[in-house]
């Protein structure tokens, strides 16, 4: 990696993320343990909060 960065995430905090390069590597790891009789898996449309993911020129 050019630039290896680490990102925290808050707990309740709504995050996705897209890839900008064909040779990102994203490591995820969550805060607990997967509960399969209650799956905290709340989706929500993409274009909730607009056009967030058009990249802009750098």
């Amino acid at each position: 990696a050019r630039n290896p960065t680490l990102i925290g995430v808050p707990p309740g905090v709504y995050h996705g993320w897209m890839a900008l390069e064909d040779d990102t590597q994203l490591i995820s790891t969550a805060s607990e343990v997967y509960n399969r009789e209650r799956p905290d898996e709340v989706r929500i449309p993409p274009d909730s909060f607009g056009d967030v993911w058009t990249v802009q020129g750098r």
